[in-house]
């Protein structure tokens, strides 16, 4: 799946500590390396994200490294890491 990077985010945070942890707690997997095929790096941070050439506005979090963290060309997400809403009132602050 091609994502984009939100670059412009606001002041918030979420319960779960790091937004790493986020993604690990509601993909109930742990991160050892970036979600990029082919990239062998550890995943340095809980990326936000959008899905890149569709409708869906949603922003997400995945584990990235800190080159694609900060990439602002599309890239290609593995199949393998699912997509977990950064929206905080659909995760961490529901329950």
């Amino acid at each position: 799946m091609k994502v984009k990077n939100i670059t412009a985010l606001p002041h918030y945070g979420c319960g779960c500590g790091t937004w790493l942890k986020h993604w690990e707690k509601f993909s109930a997997k742990k991160s050892a390396q970036c979600a990029v095929p082919d990239c062998n790096t550890v995943a340095a941070v809980g990326a936000h994200i959008q899905k890149a050439n569709t409708d869906d506005e949603a922003w997400y979090v995945v584990p990235l490294c800190q080159t694609h963290s900060e990439s602002v060309d599309e890239m290609e997400i593995s199949a393998e890491y699912k997509l977990v809403p950064a929206d905080t009132n659909l995760t961490c602050e529901r329950w």
